[in-house]
């Protein structure tokens, strides 16, 4: 069976994960196409630089696997004929690894066009499941038994280490978001008062970040949303006590997937991870402990064989009866209340979080605090108002009122660079 991956987007390096390990423990051709080069992560075949062997490989496929977006008219990889490889019989699947809003922003296409693909769908088992009721939930690939994935030779030279890949405030945006410049605050917090050794890793390659991870006693995940990401499974794979808030649909999502009743994860918010990481780095042999115990998960409910079993399980079904590859009976996001525990709850509980955070900062911290939130959105306005204020729309204006403009424009330059 040949399968070839297409993805449009970074996918925090997810396709290749999973095609590396397609690769490693089953008899499938696979490769995956990217569509330019990403450069943090590895890559297979790279669209803009390859396109004959991606031709080749795509009109000799017996599935064709998207990542986060599905176009018969190949509005991306422009010269391959989708409807024709669709029409000669090859199969098509689509996993979704983000929500639809984001996949919406990336791809152009509407949220009601997405859930509804006319493809089998999969999606994977973190926060965007229950935001595709239609798609058979699968785990996220991680090659736990590469060197780089496990545990460390006890070379330990951080007690807290942090990577983020996005930028947005805790209480900005409610799914892109792991709280980055709360959690921060949280570490520097704990490096002054305890002698905290930390680490914060931004924009570097996957393999610079997997060996610095290595190095720290705790990693941090997403405490903000309520689901863990793929940075949280490394850091279990190398033993790490991994600290990240699971809300109840994760749990159960996490459950039913692996069959295991506990989580390897530390299930803790933003507004008590202080005292938590507190306690823990004053405790080493405890963390190391943890860390232990989630390695020993990994092995038993989250293995590279165990991963690759679910993904080649539903190639057999796309390509015997397509209409097998569906929601999970015990995952179902379809009746009111399931609805209500999986979207609304979630929501409520979110938004009240958010509010208590605001009304517990004094009112310097909140102006700072607000600022830094709306950060872009101020730079944005200071470009825009320095533009008017160079050319001569603004001369039909009193000059009181011009002067005016031009000290805001100064204090937005002074405040945000």
């Amino acid at each position: 069976m040949r399968i070839v991956h297409f993805s449009t987007t970074k996918c925090a390096g997810g396709p290749y994960r999973l095609v590396s390990l397609l690769n490693k423990h089953s008899n499938l051709e696979v490769n995956l196409i990217d569509l330019k080069r990403w450069d943090i992560y590895p890559h297979d075949i790279i669209y803009e630089e390859e396109k004959e062997k991606a031709y080749e490989l795509a009109n000799n496929a017996d599935i064709i696997h998207f990542h986060n977006y599905y176009d018969q008219n190949s509005r991306f990889f422009t010269g391959l004929d989708f409807k024709k490889l669709k029409r000669k019989g090859v199969k098509f699947l689509c996993q979704y690894r983000s929500e639809p809003q984001t996949i919406s922003l990336n791809t152009k296409a509407t949220v009601s066009e997405i859930i509804n693909y006319d493809i089998p769908t999969i999606v994977i088992a973190q926060y965007p499941e229950r935001f595709y009721p239609n798609s058979q939930v699968v785990p996220n690939a991680v090659p736990s038994n590469e060197t780089l994935y496990m545990p460390g030779e006890n070379n330990i030279e951080y007690d807290i280490l942090f990577s983020p890949t996005k930028s947005a405030g805790a209480w900005e945006k409610r799914w892109d978001t792991k709280g980055s410049s709360e959690t921060l605050d949280i570490m520097n917090k704990l490096k002054k008062s305890n002698n905290c050794r930390v680490k914060l890793l931004k924009g570097k390659p996957v393999s610079e970040v997997l060996r610095e991870k290595q190095k720290a006693r705790i990693v941090l995940d997403d405490m903000v949303t309520g689901s863990y990401h793929m940075s949280g499974i490394e850091a279990i794979c190398q033993a790490k006590a991994v600290l990240c808030y699971i809300d109840h649909r994760i749990l159960h999502v996490l459950q039913e997937i692996s069959g295991a009743f506990q989580v390897p994860f530390v299930n803790v918010r933003l507004e008590e991870a202080y005292h938590v990481l507190k306690h823990l780095v004053e405790n080493h042999d405890l963390t190391k402990e943890i860390g232990c115990e989630g390695r020993k998960w990994i092995d038993q409910y989250w293995s590279e064989e165990i991963i690759v079993n679910h993904y080649v399980e539903i190639y057999n079904k796309l390509i015997d009866n397509p209409f097998l590859v569906k929601r999970q009976e015990s995952l179902r996001v379809e009746r009111d209340h399931e609805k209500y525990f999986s979207l609304t709850l979630p929501d409520i509980i979110y938004n009240c979080r958010s509010e208590r955070f605001l009304a517990s900062l004094s009112f310097r911290d909140k102006f700072i605090y607000l600022k830094r939130l709306h950060r872009k959105k101020m730079i944005k306005f200071r470009n825009r108002l320095g533009e008017k204020l160079k050319d001569l729309s603004l001369n039909y204006l009193p000059i009181p009122v011009i002067a005016f403009l031009k000290r805001i424009y100064s204090f937005l330059l002074r405040e945000n660079n």
